[in-house]
């Protein structure tokens, strides 16, 4: 799927993969086909009207378990990654992938049959790839330059005190807008998106059962893959924590 250049908004580039695809294909074949089939329909549930109709600046691209997504407003491409990211955790099929600045130059252009282009080297998808080094579990990672850029001046949002102290601040941006879920990651020089949250579009959040979805994971892919299963539990919890200062979701039963 293609998108066409746009004019508004800050440029972004978004590189992610499936966590565990390599062991699964080795270990459990069958799960990792079924991982492969939701990770294409929910992309293209999620994303295909973006590069169409009313949002025409943004592209898709799918290479096996991994995605680049690429547009000029890096709002609209954070609620849209937010949703998406919602239906693969609630699915126990981690993606994990980063967002950085500047907006991908493709080009669909192929002149032989059955020959395609792939991704050059270098850019936008090599600055996320360094991003996500070393981090385990479903994160979504957003370059410093890009979270300064989209938050309030002077919010303080990104920080937990902050943010306590300061939510009520700017009524003009809505709860279940992204940058009220901006954070700076404590374990990469980046911020994050605490992705897990309520929003107008899906009203309902599932955490106990995903939760119990991850921690019982049993297919024989699932041993290399732990850490990244118990990552995503983790991460899972400091979502609900800042739902819960944005007033958007009760708190959690312990």
């Amino acid at each position: 799927m293609w998108g066409r250049p746009g004019k508004q908004g800050v440029p972004f580039t978004y590189y992610g993969r499936l966590v565990g695809i390599p062991a699964s294909y080795t270990l459990a074949p069958g799960a990792a086909y079924h991982k492969l089939d939701v990770f294409y329909d929910l992309a293209h549930d999620h994303l295909h009207q973006v590069c169409e109709g009313a949002h025409p600046d943004f592209g898709v691209q799918l290479y096996s378990y991994s995605m680049v997504f690429f547009g000029e407003d890096v709002l609209t491409g954070l609620r849209l990654l937010h949703g998406l990211y919602m239906g693969f955790l609630e699915s126990a099929v981690l993606l994990s992938g980063a967002v950085v600045p500047g907006m991908l130059a493709a080009d669909p252009r192929f002149s032989v049959r059955n020959f395609y282009q792939g991704l050059a080297p270098g850019g936008p998808v090599e600055q996320a790839e360094r991003l996500l080094e070393g981090t385990e579990g479903a994160r979504l990672l957003v370059d410093s330059e890009l979270a300064s850029a989209v938050l309030p001046d002077g919010s303080e949002w990104d920080r937990t005190e902050g943010y306590a102290r300061n939510y009520h601040r700017h009524p003009e941006i809505a709860l279940d807008d992204p940058r009220r879920f901006l954070v700076r990651s404590g374990d990469v020089p980046s911020h994050e998106l605490l992705y897990y949250y309520r929003d107008r579009r899906r009203p309902r959040l599932s955490p106990d059962a995903t939760l119990l979805q991850l921690s019982q994971v049993n297919d024989k892919s699932a041993a290399p893959n732990l850490p990244h299963y118990q990552a995503s539990v983790g991460l899972i919890q400091r979502c609900l924590e800042r739902s819960q200062a944005a007033l958007i979701n009760p708190p959690v039963p312990a």
